[in-house]
């Protein structure tokens, strides 16, 4: 029921539901204006919910036949909050998604006070929860502090943590032994805030995921990325017992970066052994893949390549299009939302057809027609594996000729799907 509009009369009724139903394991009442009032009886009513039964139909202790329930984009408060913790309380194996809910610096608080003793999942998930730092700082304490500790992905985008929530974090990126994954996208951090981060990283060796798109980051705040990146990249290339480097993910989408820095983060890309660069929605040009492709040649471990919605032409896509021929590790390339036209769709034809490792290549909405969009499905028809290409958004999509030329190379090479 999720967007219906129910209300709080309608979510009481699925309470009392929850409360006797022996059947029941998911249920998903998000986006739909609940309150408190809703909420805390919901939580209610799953703590007190029916058991599971075994093969001969005993009950057994300490289960509950509700494992799911949906409950983001709603408007709880702290209040709900406190009911969840509760709930959790009795059942510890409930999946429940709060995100997009008002819950406030209060309502986190009331999260932390279960984590150290009842929290059984690996995944937190706190965005746009409209908390600060305040909210931020006890959480981060039991997260740093706690010998019992669970948690490996921690998602707290949307929320505004500023410089003094990346200070908060950088205490759990320093001491927690179990995280593997941190979303702090659109916390408005900044560089300085990248720098509390990245300075705490020098004692990490356990994080591999980490994503700082849309926060205000510039050149300056990539310099610190780098410098870590290069730092440690080159300590675990030389002592890789002593010092494993486990970051393999860091994505910088969204961000006032420009060819500078992006030049200064590629060469860090290939010592640190990173798997991805995403850095879309920046302010990249051709130039900054000149410098791109420079490193691009020796690397062996890279899979996705994201430069979508930056500045980018044709003359851009040449430069990087002769060391992606020979990569054999690359899997995504997605360039779509830049200026390639026709010339540019000639370019990625050229890697088309010497890289078989790709599977993914997005180049929707670059201004290309049916003259590069041909050579392109004409490299497509001879392709030995498969591969999706992205084309919708391009003007040769609208033409009559392109369809014709879809429909023959799917008839073809069946193992090639284009979407338009």
């Amino acid at each position: 029921v999720r967007g219906a509009v129910v209300g709080d009369d309608g979510a009481l009724e699925f309470a009392e539901l929850l409360r006797i139903s022996e059947t029941l394991q998911e249920i998903d009442l998000g986006d739909n204006d609940l309150t408190d009032r809703s909420g805390v009886s919901l939580f209610a009513a799953v703590a007190r919910s029916p058991p599971m039964r075994d093969s001969i139909g005993q009950k057994i202790d300490g289960t509950h036949m509700i494992r799911r329930v949906m409950l983001y984009k709603n408007k709880f408060s702290h209040q709900t909050m406190q009911a969840f913790a509760k709930c959790i309380k009795r059942h510890r194996t409930l999946i429940c998604d709060m995100t997009e809910n008002p819950v406030g610096d209060h309502g986190v608080s009331s999260i932390c006070k279960v984590l150290t003793k009842y929290w059984d999942h690996g995944r937190l998930d706190m965005r746009s929860m409209s908390y600060g730092p305040d909210g931020l700082r006890p959480l981060t304490l039991v997260l740093a502090n706690s010998s019992w500790r669970t948690v490996t992905s921690l998602f707290l985008s949307g929320n505004y943590l500023g410089v003094e929530g990346a200070n908060h974090l950088s205490l759990v990126i320093e001491t927690n032994l179990s995280l593997t994954e941190l979303d702090v996208s659109g916390c408005g951090l900044s560089d300085a805030g990248v720098r509390y981060l990245f300075k705490a990283m020098e004692q990490n060796e356990r994080l591999e995921y980490i994503d700082l798109g849309d926060n205000g980051i510039t050149d300056t705040g990539v310099t610190y990325i780098t410098d870590l990146l290069r730092a440690k990249g080159e300590r675990a290339l030389t002592r890789p017992h002593l010092y494993p480097f486990s970051l393999r993910r860091v994505v910088l989408a969204t961000n006032d970066i420009t060819s500078t820095g992006f030049g200064v983060f590629s060469s860090a890309v290939t010592i640190a052994h990173l798997r991805t660069v995403e850095v879309s929605c920046c302010k990249i040009t051709d130039d900054g893949l000149r410098v791109f492709a420079q490193y691009l040649v020796k690397n062996r471990t890279i899979k996705v390549i994201d430069v979508s919605s930056n500045l980018l032409t044709a003359d851009g896509i040449w430069v990087i299009a002769e060391p992606l021929r020979a990569n054999e590790s690359l899997e995504t390339l997605r360039i779509n939302d830049n200026r390639l036209a026709d010339s540019g769709a000639r370019a990625i034809a050229s890697v088309l057809k010497f890289n078989l490792s790709l599977r993914e290549v997005n180049a929707a909405g670059n201004g290309i027609y049916c003259k590069g969009a041909g050579i392109l499905i004409k490299v497509l028809a001879l392709r030995l594996a498969p591969i999706e290409v992205h084309m919708h958004g391009n003007p040769c999509t609208r033409d009559k000729t392109f369809l014709e030329m879809e429909q023959k190379l799917t008839r073809k090479n069946p193992i090639i799907t284009i979407h338009r």
